[in-house]
Protein backbone atom coordinates (compact mmCIF):
# COMPACT_ATOMS: atom_id res chain seq x y z
CA UNK A 1 0.00 0.00 0.00
CA UNK A 2 3.26 2.40 0.89
CA UNK A 3 4.48 1.77 -2.07
CA UNK A 4 1.61 2.00 -4.39
CA UNK A 5 0.52 5.30 -3.14
CA UNK A 6 4.11 6.82 -2.95
CA UNK A 7 4.13 5.84 -6.72
CA UNK A 8 0.20 6.87 -8.22
CA UNK A 9 -1.05 9.33 -5.69
CA UNK A 10 -0.26 13.22 -5.57
CA UNK A 11 -1.53 13.85 -2.54
CA UNK A 12 0.43 11.32 -0.91
CA UNK A 13 3.43 11.95 -2.40
CA UNK A 14 3.19 15.63 -1.48
CA UNK A 15 4.30 13.99 2.22
CA UNK A 16 8.33 13.47 0.26
CA UNK A 17 8.06 17.08 -1.01
CA UNK A 18 7.37 18.53 2.48
CA UNK A 19 9.18 16.82 5.01
CA UNK A 20 8.93 19.33 7.32
CA UNK A 21 5.09 19.18 7.11
CA UNK A 22 5.20 15.41 6.34
CA UNK A 23 3.64 14.32 10.53
CA UNK A 24 0.82 16.98 10.15
CA UNK A 25 -0.01 16.54 6.67
CA UNK A 26 -0.41 12.48 7.18
CA UNK A 27 -2.60 12.80 9.91
CA UNK A 28 -4.96 15.43 8.43
CA UNK A 29 -4.61 13.32 4.85
CA UNK A 30 -4.53 9.74 5.92
CA UNK A 31 -5.52 9.07 9.32
CA UNK A 32 -8.10 11.57 9.23
CA UNK A 33 -9.37 9.92 5.53
CA UNK A 34 -9.01 6.49 7.14
CA UNK A 35 -11.36 7.39 10.22
CA UNK A 36 -13.80 9.22 7.88
CA UNK A 37 -15.64 5.96 7.16
CA UNK A 38 -16.62 6.07 10.63
CA UNK A 39 -19.34 8.95 9.91
CA UNK A 40 -21.02 5.94 7.83
CA UNK A 41 -21.61 3.40 10.50
CA UNK A 42 -25.12 2.08 11.69
CA UNK A 43 -26.81 4.11 14.60
CA UNK A 44 -26.29 1.44 17.03
CA UNK A 45 -22.55 1.77 16.46
CA UNK A 46 -22.40 5.55 16.63
CA UNK A 47 -24.16 5.24 19.96
CA UNK A 48 -21.91 2.62 21.15
CA UNK A 49 -19.13 4.27 19.93
CA UNK A 50 -20.42 7.47 21.60
CA UNK A 51 -20.28 6.27 24.94
CA UNK A 52 -16.84 4.43 24.41
CA UNK A 53 -15.52 8.07 23.77
CA UNK A 54 -17.09 9.37 26.73
CA UNK A 55 -15.09 7.28 28.89
CA UNK A 56 -11.72 7.20 26.73
CA UNK A 57 -12.00 4.12 24.59
CA UNK A 58 -11.43 6.00 22.21
CA UNK A 59 -9.44 2.94 20.18
CA UNK A 60 -11.94 1.13 20.77
CA UNK A 61 -15.04 3.33 19.49
CA UNK A 62 -12.87 3.84 16.39
CA UNK A 63 -12.74 0.17 15.42
CA UNK A 64 -16.35 -0.13 15.61
CA UNK A 65 -17.40 2.12 13.54
CA UNK A 66 -15.29 0.85 10.91
CA UNK A 67 -16.41 -2.69 11.45
CA UNK A 68 -19.74 -1.72 11.17
CA UNK A 69 -19.63 0.21 8.02
CA UNK A 70 -17.51 -3.01 6.06
CA UNK A 71 -20.28 -4.96 7.97
CA UNK A 72 -23.08 -2.87 6.23
CA UNK A 73 -20.75 -2.67 2.59
CA UNK A 74 -19.32 -5.80 1.79
CA UNK A 75 -16.84 -8.08 4.13
CA UNK A 76 -14.25 -8.88 1.49
CA UNK A 77 -10.35 -7.89 1.17
CA UNK A 78 -10.81 -6.23 -2.15
CA UNK A 79 -13.69 -3.33 -1.09
CA UNK A 80 -11.24 -3.33 1.90
CA UNK A 81 -8.25 -2.27 0.56
CA UNK A 82 -10.26 -0.03 -2.68
CA UNK A 83 -11.67 1.88 0.25
CA UNK A 84 -8.16 1.90 2.49
CA UNK A 85 -6.62 3.61 -0.90
CA UNK A 86 -9.60 5.68 -1.56
CA UNK A 87 -9.98 7.30 1.56
CA UNK A 88 -6.63 7.46 1.97
CA UNK A 89 -4.61 8.71 -0.90
CA UNK A 90 -7.40 9.12 -3.02
CA UNK A 91 -6.96 6.26 -5.79
CA UNK A 92 -9.56 4.50 -7.54
CA UNK A 93 -8.72 1.40 -9.41
CA UNK A 94 -5.28 2.10 -10.74
CA UNK A 95 -3.85 -0.48 -13.53
CA UNK A 96 -0.03 -1.63 -12.30
CA UNK A 97 0.97 -0.08 -15.69
CA UNK A 98 -1.13 3.27 -15.34
CA UNK A 99 1.14 6.97 -15.16
CA UNK A 100 3.22 7.43 -12.07
CA UNK A 101 5.45 10.00 -10.44
CA UNK A 102 8.38 11.26 -12.49
CA UNK A 103 11.07 8.87 -9.27
CA UNK A 104 8.92 5.59 -10.08
CA UNK A 105 8.95 5.72 -14.15
CA UNK A 106 10.84 2.59 -15.37
CA UNK A 107 11.36 1.61 -11.82
CA UNK A 108 10.85 -2.33 -11.41
CA UNK A 109 8.08 -3.76 -8.66
CA UNK A 110 7.70 -6.65 -7.34
CA UNK A 111 4.99 -7.90 -5.35
CA UNK A 112 5.74 -10.71 -3.78
CA UNK A 113 3.28 -13.42 -2.47
CA UNK A 114 3.01 -16.92 -1.80
CA UNK A 115 0.71 -18.92 -4.04
CA UNK A 116 -1.58 -21.80 -1.77
CA UNK A 117 -0.94 -25.29 -3.86
CA UNK A 118 -2.99 -27.72 -1.37
CA UNK A 119 -2.53 -31.23 -2.45
CA UNK A 120 -5.20 -33.44 -3.83
CA UNK A 121 -3.84 -36.42 -2.46
CA UNK A 122 -3.29 -35.20 1.20
CA UNK A 123 -7.43 -34.09 0.71
CA UNK A 124 -6.37 -30.71 1.71
CA UNK A 125 -7.70 -27.65 -0.46
CA UNK A 126 -8.06 -23.91 -0.41
CA UNK A 127 -11.22 -21.82 0.23
CA UNK A 128 -11.44 -18.73 -1.75
CA UNK A 129 -14.55 -16.85 -0.32
CA UNK A 130 -16.69 -14.02 -0.99
CA UNK A 131 -17.95 -12.15 2.05
CA UNK A 132 -18.14 -13.44 5.61
CA UNK A 133 -21.01 -15.75 4.68
CA UNK A 134 -21.35 -15.94 0.82
CA UNK A 135 -20.34 -18.01 -1.86
CA UNK A 136 -17.26 -19.92 -1.93
CA UNK A 137 -14.85 -21.71 -4.28
CA UNK A 138 -12.77 -24.45 -2.91
CA UNK A 139 -9.71 -26.24 -4.97
CA UNK A 140 -6.92 -28.39 -4.75
CA UNK A 141 -3.57 -29.32 -6.77
CA UNK A 142 -3.53 -32.54 -8.26
CA UNK A 143 0.82 -33.07 -9.28
CA UNK A 144 1.55 -36.01 -11.59
CA UNK A 145 4.28 -37.69 -9.52
CA UNK A 146 5.36 -34.70 -7.80
CA UNK A 147 4.71 -33.57 -4.10
CA UNK A 148 3.75 -29.79 -4.00
CA UNK A 149 4.85 -27.79 -0.93
CA UNK A 150 1.58 -26.26 0.61
CA UNK A 151 3.12 -22.85 -0.42
CA UNK A 152 4.81 -21.18 -3.41
CA UNK A 153 6.94 -18.13 -4.01
CA UNK A 154 5.19 -16.14 -6.65
CA UNK A 155 5.96 -12.46 -7.60
CA UNK A 156 3.61 -10.10 -10.04
CA UNK A 157 6.19 -7.81 -11.33
CA UNK A 158 5.58 -4.63 -13.45
CA UNK A 159 7.97 -1.75 -15.20
CA UNK A 160 6.42 1.23 -13.82
CA UNK A 161 5.04 3.22 -16.10
CA UNK A 162 5.17 1.20 -18.90
CA UNK A 163 1.42 1.51 -20.12
CA UNK A 164 -1.23 -0.61 -19.40
CA UNK A 165 -0.88 -3.19 -22.43
CA UNK A 166 3.18 -4.16 -21.08
CA UNK A 167 4.14 -7.04 -20.56
CA UNK A 168 5.43 -8.59 -17.42
CA UNK A 169 8.89 -8.36 -17.39
CA UNK A 170 9.70 -11.81 -15.20
CA UNK A 171 7.95 -14.93 -14.97
CA UNK A 172 5.31 -15.36 -11.79
CA UNK A 173 6.88 -18.52 -10.62
CA UNK A 174 10.57 -20.05 -10.56
CA UNK A 175 11.58 -22.17 -13.68
CA UNK A 176 11.26 -24.69 -11.24
CA UNK A 177 7.86 -24.57 -10.21
CA UNK A 178 6.67 -23.46 -13.53
CA UNK A 179 7.78 -26.75 -14.83
CA UNK A 180 5.95 -28.57 -12.06
CA UNK A 181 2.93 -26.92 -12.16
CA UNK A 182 2.50 -27.35 -15.70
CA UNK A 183 2.07 -31.15 -15.96
CA UNK A 184 -0.33 -30.23 -12.37
CA UNK A 185 -4.42 -30.15 -12.80
CA UNK A 186 -6.46 -27.94 -10.33
CA UNK A 187 -9.93 -29.10 -9.38
CA UNK A 188 -12.50 -26.42 -8.70
CA UNK A 189 -15.65 -26.74 -6.61
CA UNK A 190 -17.58 -23.82 -6.85
CA UNK A 191 -20.29 -23.31 -3.24
CA UNK A 192 -23.40 -21.65 -2.96
CA UNK A 193 -25.64 -21.51 0.29
CA UNK A 194 -27.96 -23.65 -1.09
CA UNK A 195 -25.65 -26.09 -3.40
CA UNK A 196 -21.96 -27.08 -4.46
CA UNK A 197 -20.89 -27.82 -8.08
CA UNK A 198 -17.73 -29.06 -9.30
CA UNK A 199 -16.02 -27.07 -12.11
CA UNK A 200 -13.69 -28.19 -14.86
CA UNK A 201 -10.15 -29.27 -14.12
CA UNK A 202 -8.07 -26.96 -15.55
Amino acid sequence: WFVSQLAFSPSFARLALEPERAGEMFDKTWVDGWLSIGKECGCGSKIVGCLADLFGRHGFAQDLRMISHFWSTGLDWTHFVQTLLKRTAQLEMEKLGSEVHPWAENKLWLACHSLVTPSAADQSHAVIRRGLFGESVTYSVQAKGDILPLYMPARFSIRLGAGEDSKAPLSYLATSEEEVLKSATFEYTYHSKHFGAKLRPS
